[in-house]
Protein backbone atom coordinates (compact mmCIF):
# COMPACT_ATOMS: atom_id res chain seq x y z
CA UNK A 1 0.00 0.00 0.00
CA UNK A 2 2.78 2.33 0.87
CA UNK A 3 4.48 1.47 -2.44
CA UNK A 4 1.21 2.22 -4.32
CA UNK A 5 0.92 5.62 -2.66
CA UNK A 6 4.51 6.32 -3.50
CA UNK A 7 3.89 5.49 -7.20
CA UNK A 8 0.78 7.72 -7.26
CA UNK A 9 2.71 10.61 -5.71
CA UNK A 10 5.55 10.07 -8.18
CA UNK A 11 3.18 10.12 -11.17
CA UNK A 12 1.48 13.24 -9.86
CA UNK A 13 4.86 14.93 -9.47
CA UNK A 14 5.93 13.93 -13.03
CA UNK A 15 2.66 15.24 -14.52
CA UNK A 16 2.96 18.47 -12.58
CA UNK A 17 6.56 18.91 -13.70
CA UNK A 18 5.71 18.20 -17.36
CA UNK A 19 2.90 20.80 -17.31
CA UNK A 20 5.20 23.39 -15.76
CA UNK A 21 7.96 22.58 -18.28
CA UNK A 22 5.56 22.64 -21.23
CA UNK A 23 4.21 25.98 -20.10
CA UNK A 24 7.69 27.41 -19.75
CA UNK A 25 8.72 26.02 -23.16
CA UNK A 26 5.64 27.38 -24.86
CA UNK A 27 6.30 30.82 -23.47
CA UNK A 28 9.86 30.70 -24.82
CA UNK A 29 8.84 29.80 -28.40
CA UNK A 30 5.59 31.78 -28.60
CA UNK A 31 5.99 35.14 -30.42
CA UNK A 32 4.59 38.13 -28.64
CA UNK A 33 2.82 40.86 -30.67
CA UNK A 34 5.76 43.17 -30.05
CA UNK A 35 8.28 40.58 -31.30
CA UNK A 36 6.11 39.90 -34.35
CA UNK A 37 5.95 43.62 -35.14
CA UNK A 38 9.75 43.91 -34.84
CA UNK A 39 10.27 40.88 -37.13
CA UNK A 40 7.84 42.23 -39.75
CA UNK A 41 9.50 45.65 -39.61
CA UNK A 42 12.90 44.02 -40.18
CA UNK A 43 11.53 42.07 -43.16
CA UNK A 44 10.08 45.26 -44.65
CA UNK A 45 13.41 47.04 -44.18
CA UNK A 46 15.28 44.16 -45.88
CA UNK A 47 12.76 44.26 -48.76
CA UNK A 48 13.17 48.03 -49.06
CA UNK A 49 16.97 47.70 -49.24
CA UNK A 50 16.62 44.90 -51.78
CA UNK A 51 14.46 47.12 -54.00
CA UNK A 52 17.01 49.93 -53.86
CA UNK A 53 19.95 47.67 -54.73
CA UNK A 54 18.34 45.68 -57.52
CA UNK A 55 16.91 48.80 -59.18
CA UNK A 56 20.39 50.33 -59.37
CA UNK A 57 21.30 47.94 -62.17
CA UNK A 58 18.27 48.97 -64.22
CA UNK A 59 19.01 52.67 -63.64
CA UNK A 60 22.61 52.24 -64.80
CA UNK A 61 21.48 50.33 -67.88
CA UNK A 62 19.05 53.12 -68.72
CA UNK A 63 21.83 55.70 -68.24
CA UNK A 64 24.01 53.58 -70.49
CA UNK A 65 21.38 53.60 -73.20
CA UNK A 66 20.72 57.35 -72.89
CA UNK A 67 24.44 58.16 -73.01
CA UNK A 68 24.90 55.99 -76.09
CA UNK A 69 21.93 57.77 -77.72
CA UNK A 70 23.49 61.17 -76.91
CA UNK A 71 26.82 60.06 -78.41
CA UNK A 72 25.06 58.84 -81.57
CA UNK A 73 23.21 62.19 -81.85
CA UNK A 74 26.47 64.13 -81.39
CA UNK A 75 28.15 61.98 -84.06
CA UNK A 76 25.31 62.70 -86.51
CA UNK A 77 25.61 66.43 -85.78
CA UNK A 78 29.37 66.20 -86.26
CA UNK A 79 28.92 64.43 -89.60
CA UNK A 80 26.49 67.15 -90.77
CA UNK A 81 28.88 69.89 -89.59
CA UNK A 82 31.78 68.35 -91.49
CA UNK A 83 29.69 68.13 -94.68
CA UNK A 84 28.60 71.76 -94.22
CA UNK A 85 32.22 72.78 -93.63
CA UNK A 86 33.33 71.05 -96.83
CA UNK A 87 30.63 72.89 -98.81
CA UNK A 88 31.59 76.20 -97.19
CA UNK A 89 35.26 75.61 -98.01
CA UNK A 90 34.43 74.92 -101.68
CA UNK A 91 32.27 78.05 -101.77
CA UNK A 92 34.99 80.06 -100.06
CA UNK A 93 37.49 78.87 -102.65
CA UNK A 94 35.20 79.98 -105.54
CA UNK A 95 34.39 83.36 -103.98
CA UNK A 96 38.09 83.93 -103.17
CA UNK A 97 38.94 83.24 -106.82
CA UNK A 98 36.20 85.63 -108.06
CA UNK A 99 37.30 88.26 -105.56
CA UNK A 100 40.91 88.00 -106.69
CA UNK A 101 39.88 88.40 -110.39
CA UNK A 102 37.75 91.46 -109.66
CA UNK A 103 40.50 92.93 -107.52
CA UNK A 104 43.01 92.48 -110.37
CA UNK A 105 40.60 94.06 -112.86
CA UNK A 106 40.12 97.08 -110.62
CA UNK A 107 43.87 97.46 -110.10
CA UNK A 108 44.34 97.40 -113.90
CA UNK A 109 41.68 100.08 -114.37
CA UNK A 110 43.29 102.28 -111.72
CA UNK A 111 46.69 101.89 -113.43
CA UNK A 112 45.18 102.84 -116.81
CA UNK A 113 43.47 105.90 -115.31
CA UNK A 114 46.75 107.09 -113.80
CA UNK A 115 48.49 106.50 -117.13
CA UNK A 116 46.16 109.04 -118.73
CA UNK A 117 43.39 106.97 -120.28
CA UNK A 118 40.75 109.20 -118.75
CA UNK A 119 40.86 112.56 -120.61
CA UNK A 120 39.22 115.90 -119.93
CA UNK A 121 36.04 117.22 -121.53
CA UNK A 122 38.06 120.06 -123.20
CA UNK A 123 40.43 117.56 -124.80
CA UNK A 124 37.45 115.59 -126.16
CA UNK A 125 35.99 118.79 -127.64
CA UNK A 126 39.24 119.81 -129.29
CA UNK A 127 39.96 116.36 -130.68
CA UNK A 128 36.42 115.74 -132.02
CA UNK A 129 35.91 116.17 -135.78
CA UNK A 130 32.25 116.93 -135.39
CA UNK A 131 29.42 117.01 -132.82
CA UNK A 132 28.53 113.33 -133.30
CA UNK A 133 32.13 112.27 -132.64
CA UNK A 134 32.16 114.47 -129.52
CA UNK A 135 28.93 112.90 -128.21
CA UNK A 136 30.22 109.38 -128.92
CA UNK A 137 33.37 110.12 -126.93
CA UNK A 138 31.32 111.43 -124.00
CA UNK A 139 29.07 108.33 -124.14
CA UNK A 140 32.12 106.03 -124.17
CA UNK A 141 33.67 107.81 -121.21
CA UNK A 142 30.35 107.70 -119.29
CA UNK A 143 29.94 103.97 -120.03
CA UNK A 144 33.48 103.27 -118.85
CA UNK A 145 32.81 105.22 -115.66
CA UNK A 146 29.61 103.22 -115.06
CA UNK A 147 31.47 99.95 -115.67
CA UNK A 148 34.14 101.04 -113.19
CA UNK A 149 31.48 101.86 -110.59
CA UNK A 150 29.80 98.49 -111.20
CA UNK A 151 33.16 96.75 -110.81
CA UNK A 152 33.75 98.49 -107.49
CA UNK A 153 30.24 97.57 -106.24
CA UNK A 154 30.74 93.94 -107.29
CA UNK A 155 34.09 93.84 -105.54
CA UNK A 156 32.50 95.25 -102.37
CA UNK A 157 29.76 92.59 -102.53
CA UNK A 158 32.31 89.79 -103.03
CA UNK A 159 34.41 91.16 -100.17
CA UNK A 160 31.40 91.05 -97.84
CA UNK A 161 30.48 87.54 -99.04
CA UNK A 162 34.05 86.41 -98.49
CA UNK A 163 34.01 87.90 -94.99
CA UNK A 164 30.70 86.16 -94.15
CA UNK A 165 31.92 82.82 -95.50
CA UNK A 166 35.14 83.04 -93.48
CA UNK A 167 33.04 83.77 -90.38
CA UNK A 168 30.76 80.77 -91.14
CA UNK A 169 33.78 78.49 -91.62
CA UNK A 170 35.25 79.71 -88.34
CA UNK A 171 31.93 79.10 -86.51
CA UNK A 172 31.59 75.61 -88.03
CA UNK A 173 35.15 74.79 -86.94
CA UNK A 174 34.28 75.93 -83.41
CA UNK A 175 31.05 73.90 -83.42
CA UNK A 176 32.90 70.77 -84.60
CA UNK A 177 35.49 71.18 -81.85
CA UNK A 178 32.70 71.75 -79.30
CA UNK A 179 30.92 68.58 -80.46
CA UNK A 180 34.16 66.59 -80.30
CA UNK A 181 34.68 67.73 -76.71
CA UNK A 182 31.10 66.75 -75.84
CA UNK A 183 31.54 63.31 -77.44
CA UNK A 184 34.74 62.84 -75.45
CA UNK A 185 32.90 63.79 -72.24
CA UNK A 186 29.96 61.49 -72.98
CA UNK A 187 32.29 58.62 -73.86
CA UNK A 188 34.05 59.05 -70.53
CA UNK A 189 30.66 58.94 -68.78
CA UNK A 190 29.71 55.88 -70.87
CA UNK A 191 32.89 54.02 -69.90
CA UNK A 192 32.22 54.78 -66.23
CA UNK A 193 28.59 53.58 -66.51
CA UNK A 194 29.69 50.41 -68.33
CA UNK A 195 32.19 49.69 -65.55
CA UNK A 196 29.56 50.16 -62.81
CA UNK A 197 27.03 48.03 -64.73
CA UNK A 198 29.60 45.26 -65.26
CA UNK A 199 30.45 45.35 -61.55
CA UNK A 200 26.77 44.97 -60.66
CA UNK A 201 26.32 42.11 -63.13
CA UNK A 202 29.39 40.41 -61.63
CA UNK A 203 27.82 40.80 -58.17
CA UNK A 204 24.64 39.25 -59.54
CA UNK A 205 26.73 36.26 -60.67
CA UNK A 206 28.89 35.83 -57.58
CA UNK A 207 27.17 37.49 -54.61
CA UNK A 208 24.44 35.36 -53.05
CA UNK A 209 22.58 38.24 -51.38
CA UNK A 210 22.49 40.27 -54.61
CA UNK A 211 21.34 37.25 -56.59
CA UNK A 212 18.62 36.36 -54.08
CA UNK A 213 17.47 39.99 -53.93
CA UNK A 214 17.18 40.04 -57.73
CA UNK A 215 15.24 36.77 -57.73
CA UNK A 216 12.85 38.07 -55.04
CA UNK A 217 12.30 41.27 -57.01
CA UNK A 218 11.65 39.31 -60.22
CA UNK A 219 9.12 37.11 -58.41
CA UNK A 220 7.29 40.19 -57.11
CA UNK A 221 7.26 41.76 -60.57
CA UNK A 222 6.04 38.52 -62.15
CA UNK A 223 3.09 38.43 -59.70
CA UNK A 224 2.33 42.09 -60.42
CA UNK A 225 2.35 41.32 -64.15
CA UNK A 226 -0.14 38.51 -63.68
CA UNK A 227 -2.70 40.87 -62.19
CA UNK A 228 -2.02 43.63 -64.73
CA UNK A 229 -2.40 41.26 -67.72
CA UNK A 230 -5.63 39.78 -66.33
CA UNK A 231 -7.13 43.26 -65.82
CA UNK A 232 -6.28 44.36 -69.36
CA UNK A 233 -7.50 41.14 -70.96
CA UNK A 234 -10.81 41.12 -69.05
CA UNK A 235 -11.84 44.41 -70.69
CA UNK A 236 -11.30 43.19 -74.25
CA UNK A 237 -12.81 40.68 -76.62
CA UNK A 238 -9.99 38.54 -77.92
CA UNK A 239 -9.80 36.81 -81.29
CA UNK A 240 -9.52 33.03 -81.42
CA UNK A 241 -6.11 31.60 -82.28
CA UNK A 242 -5.72 28.22 -83.87
CA UNK A 243 -2.14 28.26 -85.18
CA UNK A 244 0.82 26.95 -83.21
CA UNK A 245 3.22 29.33 -81.49
CA UNK A 246 6.69 29.67 -83.05
CA UNK A 247 10.07 29.92 -81.31
CA UNK A 248 10.81 33.67 -81.11
CA UNK A 249 14.57 33.32 -81.67
CA UNK A 250 16.89 30.51 -82.73
CA UNK A 251 19.26 29.10 -80.10
CA UNK A 252 19.44 26.48 -77.40
CA UNK A 253 17.23 26.61 -74.30
CA UNK A 254 19.70 27.39 -71.53
CA UNK A 255 17.16 27.39 -68.68
CA UNK A 256 13.75 25.72 -68.51
CA UNK A 257 10.46 26.63 -66.84
CA UNK A 258 9.92 25.73 -63.18
CA UNK A 259 12.16 25.33 -60.15
CA UNK A 260 15.86 25.68 -60.80
CA UNK A 261 18.96 25.47 -58.63
CA UNK A 262 21.73 28.05 -58.80
CA UNK A 263 25.00 26.30 -59.80
CA UNK A 264 27.11 28.24 -57.26
CA UNK A 265 24.77 29.18 -54.40
CA UNK A 266 22.71 25.93 -54.47
CA UNK A 267 19.59 28.00 -53.82
CA UNK A 268 16.29 27.20 -55.50
CA UNK A 269 14.10 29.72 -57.30
CA UNK A 270 11.14 29.54 -59.62
CA UNK A 271 11.79 30.36 -63.28
CA UNK A 272 8.65 31.79 -64.88
CA UNK A 273 9.69 31.15 -68.48
CA UNK A 274 12.48 29.71 -70.61
CA UNK A 275 15.82 31.30 -71.49
CA UNK A 276 16.92 30.98 -75.12
CA UNK A 277 20.62 31.63 -75.65
CA UNK A 278 20.62 33.30 -79.06
CA UNK A 279 23.28 35.63 -80.37
CA UNK A 280 23.50 39.19 -79.04
CA UNK A 281 21.23 41.62 -80.95
CA UNK A 282 19.50 38.72 -82.73
CA UNK A 283 16.02 39.75 -83.99
CA UNK A 284 13.21 38.63 -81.66
CA UNK A 285 10.02 37.63 -83.50
CA UNK A 286 6.41 37.55 -82.33
CA UNK A 287 5.57 33.97 -81.39
CA UNK A 288 2.04 34.45 -82.69
CA UNK A 289 -0.20 37.21 -84.09
CA UNK A 290 -1.68 39.68 -81.63
CA UNK A 291 -1.64 43.21 -80.21
CA UNK A 292 1.20 44.80 -78.22
CA UNK A 293 0.07 45.22 -74.62
CA UNK A 294 3.35 46.60 -73.21
CA UNK A 295 6.66 47.84 -74.63
CA UNK A 296 9.46 49.35 -72.54
CA UNK A 297 11.37 48.93 -69.29
CA UNK A 298 9.88 46.68 -66.62
CA UNK A 299 12.14 46.44 -63.56
CA UNK A 300 14.32 43.33 -63.39
CA UNK A 301 12.94 42.10 -66.71
CA UNK A 302 14.82 44.95 -68.42
CA UNK A 303 13.31 45.94 -71.76
CA UNK A 304 10.12 44.00 -72.33
CA UNK A 305 7.49 43.42 -74.98
CA UNK A 306 4.16 41.77 -74.00
CA UNK A 307 1.79 40.64 -76.75
CA UNK A 308 -1.87 39.76 -76.21
CA UNK A 309 -2.95 36.93 -78.51
CA UNK A 310 -6.62 36.62 -77.58
CA UNK A 311 -8.36 33.30 -77.02
CA UNK A 312 -6.34 30.14 -77.52
CA UNK A 313 -8.06 26.74 -77.50
CA UNK A 314 -6.83 24.51 -74.68
CA UNK A 315 -8.54 21.10 -74.58
CA UNK A 316 -12.25 21.97 -74.15
CA UNK A 317 -11.93 25.68 -73.35
CA UNK A 318 -10.47 28.84 -74.92
CA UNK A 319 -8.42 31.05 -72.63
CA UNK A 320 -6.75 34.45 -72.86
CA UNK A 321 -3.14 34.03 -73.95
CA UNK A 322 -0.17 36.40 -73.91
CA UNK A 323 3.58 36.12 -74.49
CA UNK A 324 6.40 38.06 -72.84
CA UNK A 325 9.85 38.79 -74.30
CA UNK A 326 12.37 40.11 -71.75
CA UNK A 327 16.00 41.37 -71.41
CA UNK A 328 15.80 42.96 -74.87
CA UNK A 329 18.51 45.33 -76.07
CA UNK A 330 15.91 47.29 -78.02
CA UNK A 331 12.15 47.22 -78.59
CA UNK A 332 10.75 48.20 -82.02
CA UNK A 333 6.99 48.05 -81.38
CA UNK A 334 4.54 50.35 -79.61
CA UNK A 335 1.57 49.70 -77.32
CA UNK A 336 -1.56 49.04 -79.36
CA UNK A 337 0.37 47.98 -82.45
CA UNK A 338 -0.97 44.87 -84.22
CA UNK A 339 1.75 42.35 -85.06
CA UNK A 340 1.73 39.23 -87.18
CA UNK A 341 3.37 35.94 -86.31
CA UNK A 342 7.07 36.28 -87.19
CA UNK A 343 7.20 40.11 -87.08
CA UNK A 344 10.29 41.54 -85.35
CA UNK A 345 9.37 43.07 -81.97
CA UNK A 346 12.87 43.74 -80.62
CA UNK A 347 16.47 42.60 -80.41
CA UNK A 348 18.16 40.25 -77.97
CA UNK A 349 20.20 41.78 -75.17
CA UNK A 350 20.95 41.58 -71.46
CA UNK A 351 19.02 44.45 -69.87
CA UNK A 352 17.62 44.01 -66.36
CA UNK A 353 18.82 41.23 -64.07
CA UNK A 354 20.71 39.33 -66.72
CA UNK A 355 24.27 38.00 -66.62
CA UNK A 356 24.58 37.72 -70.41
CA UNK A 357 22.66 38.14 -73.68
CA UNK A 358 19.61 35.88 -73.91
CA UNK A 359 15.85 35.99 -74.39
CA UNK A 360 13.60 35.28 -71.42
CA UNK A 361 10.35 34.04 -72.99
CA UNK A 362 7.05 33.48 -71.19
CA UNK A 363 3.64 32.18 -72.21
CA UNK A 364 0.83 33.27 -69.88
CA UNK A 365 -2.68 31.83 -69.74
CA UNK A 366 -5.17 34.22 -68.11
CA UNK A 367 -2.15 36.14 -66.82
CA UNK A 368 -0.52 33.12 -65.12
CA UNK A 369 2.79 31.70 -66.28
CA UNK A 370 2.89 28.28 -67.91
CA UNK A 371 5.55 26.14 -69.57
CA UNK A 372 6.37 27.77 -72.95
CA UNK A 373 7.85 24.53 -74.32
CA UNK A 374 4.31 23.08 -74.49
CA UNK A 375 3.34 25.77 -77.02
CA UNK A 376 6.41 26.28 -79.22
CA UNK A 377 7.19 22.60 -79.96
Amino acid sequence: MNSLNFVKKLLAFVLLFSFIFAGCFSTTIAETPKEKAIREAKLKEIERKENIQVKKLQNHQQKLEKTQTVINTRKKELKKSKKKLNKLNYKLKDVSYEHANLSNKLKKRIRNIYKGERITLLSLLLEAKDVNAFLDSIYYQQKQANDDAKLIDELKEKSQKLKNLKSSVSKEHSYINYNLRRIKREKKKLINTIYITEQMIERLRTDKETYMAAQNELARQSDALSGSIRRQQSNKKGISLSSKFMRPVSGRISSYYGKRRHPIFRTQSFHSGIDIAGRNWAPIKASNSGKVMYSGWYGGYGKVVIIEHGKYKLRHASKNTSTLYAHLAKTVVKVGQVVKKGDIVGYEGSTGYSTGPHLHFEVRIDGKTTNPVLYIK
